[in-house]
């Protein structure tokens, strides 16, 4: 268990500092979509989830590019209907702000099925998010679908 712990930390800490180079403008690499809108104008709410994806250490869990990592891809999870466990219930959500951001604010809310159960990866919070930031964090998550 301890392995996994010291495993997923480096992995934070390490994805972070691998993603701070700046790309270039009008280019799409590692499937990630530039923080442009026509006239090449950043959105304030958006950039600053992007900022806070790596600050917050969401990126040690979950890609936006595709990539399996332990927790579910940002890439393309916005408006997909989730099945997930609320209170032991099984329900189907469709992933848009609210849940997004009560799923940040409070990880065990609402558990994907392929998190539920015995031996399945939990998300907990690591560092402590506000809702302010957890909107900013579904407003990138928004921009990646």
């Amino acid at each position: 268990m301890k392995r996994w712990i010291w495993l997923l930390l480096f992995i934070g800490l390490s994805l972070p500092v691998s993603c701070v180079r700046k790309r270039p403008v009008g280019k799409v690499q590692g499937g990630e979509k530039l923080l442009e809108k026509k006239g090449g104008e950043v959105s304030a709410l958006v950039a600053k989830g992007k900022e806070l994806y790596r600050k917050k250490l969401c990126s040690a869990c979950h890609s936006v590019d595709g990539t399996k990592l332990v927790g579910p891809t940002f890439k393309g999870l916005w408006g997909k209907k989730q099945e997930v466990y609320t209170n032991g219930k099984k329900r189907t959500v469709v992933v848009d702000e609210a849940y997004l951001v009560r799923s940040i604010l409070k990880p065990q809310a609402d558990i994907p099925v392929e998190f539920y159960g015995p031996g399945k990866p939990q998300m907990t919070l690591t560092v402590p998010v506000s809702e302010e930031e957890a909107k900013a964090i579904a407003a990138y998550i928004r921009y990646l679908s």
